[in-house]
């Protein structure tokens, strides 16, 4: 038999929703943070994380730079007037 104790009142059960969805708000932004943490721990601990993660990007980035522009000059020199 169910009593008046085990009863929930309104305002605690909304009480409840309310911790329940601002746990779970701050769970989503802590499991990021965490993803992160994991994902990069490897480069991080190898002790060179800042040139694994720069010099290959930009590396990267200047050889499409430069691999563009070249295209454009191919594009451009015949159809100057």
């Amino acid at each position: 038999m169910i009593t008046a104790a085990h009863e929930p009142t309104s305002g605690n059960f909304g009480r409840k929703i309310a911790i329940g969805a601002t746990a779970g708000v701050a769970a989503g932004p802590l499991a990021n943070l965490l993803r992160k943490a994991a994902v990069q721990a490897p480069t991080a601990m190898a002790g060179n994380w800042d040139t694994a993660l720069g010099s290959g990007l930009v590396d990267h980035s200047q050889k499409m730079t430069v691999a563009a522009r070249a295209t454009a000059e191919k594009k451009t020199v015949g159809h100057r007037s």
